[in-house]
């Protein structure tokens, strides 16, 4: 399949692999170097971070223990969303911050970021009348109108025989009245992965499987990082002027490695949701109020269209156990509780849809960093707030935590605000650059604009093709053109076999993800850089074995492997997505 002759992507400053990956860290450890921030974390608040900390002119580096992605950030109910919700607590300043972010996040990612109307039936159940809530949509639209009028859309009333003419299949009883309004959603890990990439050809270095085993402390101030490569099996450090603690549900967790008695300042709350066949309309997404939970509480949760499916969720369990244990790692999959509480949800709002168990494609879950000073400890998991704070710890860390996916380049400035006025020393040298992002790097406002700007790399691939390639990689498409000779006799234009219609793959994605993405598992392909068990009806269990021989192809040409090391490697990896897929259904073993 590979073209033996070709040299694969010649490493330059926009390889983004493990080769390119595994000779920095050769580099830092022969020629140690010391750098203006560590932030540790690879989700969305650390990717953001980098980002803007690079282009603030500082010397920047970025450690993740896992994948890109692999907690929180590739876990979240996909919105980019100002929170309706969080007018009810008069978070005023937290929904207007997040509107202008989201806003922001259409023209800087228009193939992404992707606008949604919603349907919120209010029924006689809920607490909150439909009038109240019609007068915060109206606060909501002129929060969004005055960030930026041209990407604000206005709300209607929903009555209830416009409610019958619109969405049919909608409980009508007890029906009071209903809003539709617009908010956003994207692929989150995506979001992160566009943006670490955006960071690392500006010259930050960025590691994925490098985690942190303790710190060393000078004075008042943490400035040394020891780490471990999973990768390669080796010990190093970093030495650094700041250290940024950027794990979110893992915070605690990591400042106790510098301090056994740090204070705890999460609460972290874990959301379940499940993908079903959809009951939704293809263009519309539905805010409605979930059957009574556990505590008694019912709580606002999402039906939203998520391609062929729809997302329903989710579902918010405090956790009041130990944060200094593991168990953030382990227990954040679906329960049978979860699941029948989502569908119990759904078949409340849609009864003829009659979703069943059997019927759920898929589930995931992740945990919610949620910022809990000792003076909120009482307040229900729902009612905290979702706005981000920075803390000094006591070993020096600078921690960031809370907040919300669209909000994660807000929380980078800010941070970086804080760092200024700490030690404006630490910028003294800094040039500050505006940085525009890989997948849109001639600044398209839409998505029409994007694909005119890139009508010449799309030719290289089939018709049927360019508009799914357009919205996943973006301007991006030109690298993955590049590839193609990677591959003999055009096999980098073949489907992968064994995948549903649903998420069709070419080889040459797979290609893209390992040489510009950092791609280094197989899961982290099937998980992360492609939604693969959330989005095929089989879970990708027929498509595991040819995507793992051929990602074992292409790294054996940047590694050298052998047949045998390929095979093995084939083994290993299937193995372990073949777990993974076990924990993702293990509620089913409930039954």
């Amino acid at each position: 399949m590979l073209n033996t002759k070709y040299r694969v992507y010649p490493e330059h400053d926009r390889e983004f692999s493990m080769r390119s990956r595994g000779r920095r860290l050769q580099q830092l450890n022969r020629h140690p170097e010391v750098f203006d921030l560590v932030i540790v974390g690879g989700g969305i608040v650390g990717a953001g971070l980098a980002q803007e900390a690079v282009a603030s002119g500082l010397k920047v580096a970025l450690v993740e223990k896992g994948d890109f992605a692999s907690g929180t950030s590739s876990k979240s109910s996909k919105l980019l969303h100002g929170g309706l919700r969080y007018l009810e607590h008069y978070e005023f300043a937290l929904v207007f911050e997040a509107l202008s972010a989201r806003n922001a996040l259409f023209d800087r990612f228009p193939h992404l970021a992707k606008k949604l109307p919603f349907l919120m039936p209010v029924y006689q159940r809920y607490e909150e009348k439909a009038w109240f809530i019609n007068l915060g949509c109206w606060l909501y639209d002129a929060f969004s109108w005055l960030s930026s009028p041209g990407h604000t859309h206005l709300h209607r009333y929903i009555n209830r025989r416009k409610l019958k003419a619109i969405a049919p299949d909608i409980q009508q009883e007890g029906f009071e009245g209903g809003l539709q309004f617009y908010d956003a959603a994207c692929d989150d890990a995506r979001l992160v992965i566009e943006t670490l990439k955006t960071a690392h050809a500006a010259g930050a270095d960025v590691f994925n499987y490098l985690s942190v085993t303790g710190f060393e402390q000078r004075g008042d101030r943490t400035d040394t990082v020891h780490l471990y490569d999973h990768v390669e099996g080796q010990t190093l450090c970093l030495s650094t002027r700041y250290v940024v603690n950027a794990t979110g549900p893992w915070a605690d967790h990591l400042n106790r490695l510098a301090n056994p008695e740090e204070p705890s300042y999460l609460r972290p709350s874990k959301g379940i949701h499940i993908i079903i066949p959809r009951v939704t309309d293809v263009q519309r997404a539905v805010m409605l109020k979930g059957v009574p939970d556990a505590s008694g509480k019912q709580r606002w949760m999402f039906i939203i269209p998520y391609d062929e499916y729809s997302l329903v969720g989710t579902t918010d369990t405090d956790y009041a156990g130990d944060t200094r244990s593991d168990y953030l790692d382990h227990d954040n999959y679906a329960s049978l509780e979860d699941v029948d509480y989502l569908l119990a949800s759904v078949n409340t709002v849609y009864p003829e849809a009659h979703v069943q168990r059997e019927d759920v494609i898929s589930s995931f879950g992740g945990w919610r960093p949620l910022v809990s000073p000792p003076g909120k400890s009482g307040l229900h998991e729902s009612d905290l707030s979702r706005d981000h704070e920075i803390f000094d710890t006591t070993t020096g860390i600078v921690m960031l935590s809370g907040g919300k996916l669209t909000t994660y380049l807000y929380m980078a400035q800010d941070l970086i605000s804080y760092l200024h006025k700490k030690d404006a020393g630490l910028f003294q040298d800094a040039k500050k650059r505006v940085l525009e992002p890989l997948c849109n790097l001639h600044q398209a406002h839409s998505e029409a604009e994007l694909m005119e700007q890139n009508a010449f790399s799309l030719l290289a691939f089939p018709e049927d093709w360019r508009p799914r390639l357009l919205q996943r990689y973006g301007s991006e498409v030109a690298t993955l053109a590049a590839l193609l000779p990677l591959f003999t006799r055009e096999k980098g234009l073949d489907p992968v076999p064994g995948l549903s219609a649903d998420i069709p793959l070419l080889y040459v994605e797979l290609a893209y993800s390992i040489l510009c993405e950092q791609c280094i598992h197989l899961n982290d392909f099937m998980l992360r850089r492609q939604r693969v068990l959330l989005k095929e009806r089989q879970q990708g269990s027929q498509a595991a074995r040819p995507l793992a021989e051929a990602m074992a192809m292409v790294l054996s040409v940047l590694k050298g492997d052998s047949q045998a090391e390929q095979k093995s490697w084939v083994a290993t990896e299937i193995a372990a997505f073949e777990a993974e897929l076990a924990r993702t259904n293990a509620w089913q073993k409930e039954l």
